[in-house]
């Protein structure tokens, strides 16, 4: 199994349940949504020379997913 598919199993484990409201397809699509993020947060810092500790950008990361949506719903405007 690949990193990804690993992942992406182990975040569905532990927080499928706390989210309630919507179907687990919805959510199969949500935590896809959010591990290509996660992939592409990781992807731009080796491109931009790893300024940040492996420790200091799995923190961001995680306050990211805790504290919810970063940026403004568009879909408001």
């Amino acid at each position: 199994m690949s990193f990804i598919a690993t992942t992406k199993r182990e975040i569905l484990a532990h927080n499928q349940a706390e989210i309630t409201g919507i179907g687990n397809r919805e959510k199969e699509y949500m935590f896809e949504y959010y591990l290509n993020g996660i992939v592409g947060v990781v992807r731009y810092w080796l491109k931009t020379g790893l300024h940040e500790s492996p420790e200091e950008l799995a923190s961001f990361i995680n306050d990211w997913w805790y504290r919810g949506k970063p940026v403004k719903n568009l879909a408001e405007h």
